[in-house]
């Protein structure tokens, strides 16, 4: 299981911006945790967010990002990311706990260098359904929560809102309904017309679990042009929480979720170091990571054998 930082008061998240020029955001990076934040995993190549800032990297040279929504903060650490790479006016947090809003807010406001100017919004609530249908975007970042909360599961308690989320009562194509896929779906069902026409898009951090034609199908389904921005591979989190619900929903939908043994993350990141990303990384490794490749139930299996798994990662921009 990845090592996680502690609840503690102050975690110094310095590592995760270290590859990126001082602008706006001070260091060291101290932020503040409450239970229900999800902690930080204490090497930072571990975190999705390592993949979150290198895909922003890329997109700032793209594109012009001036107003930008992180869908689903938690601590805060991603909208301080898109603050220090992207030029912005605006930056906007949600989450659907006032506790991990305020938090993430104090997060944010507390790690800006003083004389920076930026607008700062929050709110609380599911999706984007608490943000005001005025309030436009040129980039929406989301990593969402899709498995289905049990009945006894309480999303105020701890960190199930990280794990969890509470299905809204709308239609889901089937396909992307059987990949879990929902969340994401309404997601960027609800952020087409909160986007700016010209050249605003969401970019979708999702478990490389998930078939990337898959993945781009949910985002073509919903009007979107897609691209593999980043793709990387990372020891499993939390795989005692994960993978019993993937192993089921196997058997249940007869599909298959993709997991590697970690020796997938060593072909990884040497074509990394030769300068590859996105696409050209994927095309360049994806015969040699074949072979370590197996499914949640065979995850499970090696799991419960005392082993590490790994997962991959995409990060999928999607242009309006």
């Amino acid at each position: 299981m990845t090592s996680l930082s502690p609840n503690v008061k102050n975690f110094d998240a310095s590592e995760y911006l270290a590859a990126y020029q001082n602008k706006r955001v001070r260091r060291p990076i101290y932020l503040k945790f409450n239970e229900n934040t999800c902690p930080l995993e204490a090497d930072c190549q571990e975190s999705v967010l390592s993949s979150g800032f290198r895909a922003f990297a890329r997109l700032a040279l793209q594109m012009d990002v001036k107003d930008f929504l992180a869908l689903g903060t938690g601590n805060g650490l991603d909208a301080l990311g898109a603050i220090e790479i992207f030029d912005l006016d605006s930056v906007t947090i949600t989450d659907v706990l006032p506790e991990i809003v305020a938090a993430a807010r104090e997060n944010v406001e507390s790690n800006l260098d003083p004389g920076t100017q930026i607008k700062i919004y929050d709110y609380v609530g599911s999706l984007l359904s608490c943000i005001p249908a005025e309030h436009k975007f040129s980039l929406i970042y989301e990593n969402l929560p899709v498995l289905q909360k049990p009945q006894e599961v309480d999303l105020k308690v701890g960190i199930n809102s990280t794990i969890f989320f509470d299905r809204e009562q709308e239609e889901v194509p089937e396909i992307l309904d059987s990949y879990l896929l929902g969340s994401h779906y309404i997601c960027l069902q609800q952020a087409y017309e909160r986007l700016y026409p010209e050249g605003g898009g969401v970019l979708t951090g999702i478990s490389g679990r998930v078939p990337l034609e898959i993945v781009f199908n949910l985002h073509q389904t919903c009007g979107y042009t897609p691209e593999l921005i980043v793709f990387d591979v990372k020891i499993q989190s939390a795989p005692e929480t994960i993978l019993p619900g993937y192993s089921q929903v196997e058997e249940e939908k007869n599909i298959e979720f993709k997991y590697y043994a970690t020796e997938a993350i060593a072909i990884v990141e040497a074509a990394r170091r030769e300068g590859l990303e996105g696409q050209e990384i994927l095309n360049a490794v994806q015969s040699d990571i074949e072979r370590y490749a197996m499914s949640a139930k065979e995850s499970w299996d090696q799991v419960r054998k005392g082993k590490k798994i790994a997962q991959g990662e995409w990060m999928v921009f999607g242009k309006r």
